[in-house]
């Protein structure tokens, strides 16, 4: 039944006093349904019994003001943290390929000038 033994203790002596009345009454449906008892006869003896509430005659309604917000449609979505690093480790990159080919130029130079 999935229930303690302390539980089964309560439901089998019937204080109900100290739970919420609708988890009493599945652990009453599971517990009935374990040992093939009438589920209904036993809401009956522990008066945990459904009751309806009457409905209200006329419902009250507040006036809700809502305001009126912009679509995300057209509004820019800012990139991605990983795409901006991306991008920098990228850029980054080129830069390095850059400084060297620039470094390498500049020693064929200096050769050429040292001759």
């Amino acid at each position: 039944m999935r229930l303690p033994v302390k539980r089964i203790r309560f439901l089998e002596a019937g204080d109900f006093t100290d739970a919420d009345p609708v988890i009493i009454r599945l652990q009453l449906k599971n517990y009935a349904q374990q040992l093939g008892i009438d589920y209904d006869e036993i809401l009956r003896v522990s008066g945990l019994q459904k009751v309806r509430t009457p409905e209200p005659e006329a419902v009250k309604t507040e006036k809700v003001n809502i305001r009126k917000t912009h679509s995300y449609k057209g509004r820019k979505k800012e990139p991605s943290k990983a795409l901006i690093y991306g991008l920098v480790i990228v850029a980054v990159f080129i830069l390095i390929f850059f400084l060297n080919k620039l470094f390498e130029n500049l020693e064929n130079t200096e050769e050429i000038c040292s001759r």
